[in-house]
């Protein structure tokens, strides 16, 4: 005991004395706070994996000489269409945290991707028939694009070279149209994440449809257009979805989830963005079929006036006139038959009249020789007066 005392004594002189927890909290947030270990991706192959019953997964991935325990989380688990086997060399997202329990570090992971092409086959095809059967992929939910846009947003990589082509293929096409670039990673790990933001983004606005576009590169560079959460995304985005990703052979699981897919950038934006040369001559061949249309119409309408007209007038005359001019013909010669009849009487009463006041005319009785003479009041005398003198 005495000698122990001179041992501590020096101890405490030359260093600070802390607890188990103390050292391991202190490192804990030491390494978590650590901006390079807060988002990190560590690439490995599989050694060994468990997957338990409350949905987190445990697992390791090594190396050559090293080895690094992982854990994920049922949140983030439910997201990984399916687990890489033993063996498999992956990519693991997340970051670094000490398990004070055990005083072990690991990586809490946030995304796997595998990067063996068998294990990516794997992965994909078992997402494929998963989201089949939620109907994700289903032709009967998609959605028609505008044929006059006047809004369009893009997400991609700011700096691409597909963000140029839609912009290009915009203002030689349809520059009315406003365009509204929402940026996001379009390769790497933490790339599904940031397009699920810029998808997100884009649905706040009124827009017409998006185009989710992607340069070329080689298949790996495809992988986050095949992540789940990007699809969905892009099924839960308000507006018609376009993508144009990679090249002609290549398909992702986003290109079955959009409403239309293009083999490219550029592709996409020429089904999106109408011609507006063509829009110019369909007007005008339209403007010209209006106006014949229009003129055929006039000239249909005439016609039909032309011949209601003559209906019209054939019923006027049939119904109206012609009885009419039958009916004044008839009263036409009733009167004159009448005019005929008073005339031959007023003819014959003034002949009866003339022959009356011929017989009483007095050139009639001194036609005779005699003439009446009053003599007295009263009384009349006649008097035949011949050559010879009054008798």
């Amino acid at each position: 005991m005495p000698r122990e005392m001179p041992l501590l004594n020096d101890l405490a002189k030359n260093s600070q004395v802390i607890s188990v927890d103390e050292l391991t909290f202190y490192l804990k947030d030491l390494i978590e706070n650590n901006p390079l270990l807060r988002n990190i991706a560590v690439k490995g192959e599989i050694i060994e994996i468990k997957r338990h019953n409350s949905g987190h997964v445990y697992f390791s991935i090594g190396s050559k000489q090293a080895r690094l325990s992982c854990v994920m989380f049922k949140s983030n688990a439910n997201y990984v269409p399916l687990w890489p086997q033993t063996g498999d060399e992956v990519i693991v997202q997340g970051y670094i945290g000490i398990y004070p329990p055990q005083g072990t570090y690991q990586l809490y992971a946030r995304n796997i991707l595998p990067l063996g092409k068998g294990a990516q086959m794997r992965a994909k095809e078992e997402l494929k028939k998963r989201l089949e059967k939620e109907g994700l992929f289903d032709p009967r939910i998609k959605r028609k694009l505008p044929p006059y846009p006047n809004k369009v947003g893009v997400v991609t990589s700011q700096t691409g070279a597909a963000v140029k082509d839609v912009i290009r293929v915009a203002k030689k096409r349809f520059p009315q149209c406003v365009i509204y670039i929402f940026p996001a990673l379009v390769q790497g790990i933490e790339a599904p994440q940031d397009i699920v933001r810029a998808m997100q983004l884009s649905a706040t606005k009124e827009l017409d449809a998006v185009l989710l576009v992607r340069g070329g590169g080689s298949r790996d560079d495809l992988a986050p257009f095949d992540d789940e959460r990007v699809v969905r995304s892009i099924r839960a985005c308000p507006f018609p979805v376009v993508t144009g990703v990679g090249h002609e052979i290549d398909w992702t699981l986003s290109d079955l989830a959009a409403d239309l897919r293009a083999p490219t950038p550029s592709a996409a934006a020429e089904i999106v963005f109408p011609d507006r040369n063509e829009i110019y001559k369909q007007t005008y061949h339209m403007k010209a079929r209006l106006v014949s249309l229009a003129a055929h119409r006039c000239q249909r309408e005439f016609n039909l006036c032309e011949r209601q007209l003559t209906r019209l007038q054939n019923t006027i005359k049939n119904l109206y006139l012609y009885p009419a001019s039958l009916e004044v013909a008839q009263k036409a010669q009733s009167l004159s038959q009448s005019t005929s009849k008073i005339i031959a009487n007023m003819k014959e009463r003034l002949t009866h009249a003339a022959a009356s006041l011929d017989a009483l005319s007095p050139l009639k009785s001194l036609s005779r020789g005699w003439i009446t003479l009053p003599i007295r009041r009263g009384k009349a005398h006649n008097f035949y007066i011949s050559s010879r003198g009054w008798r």
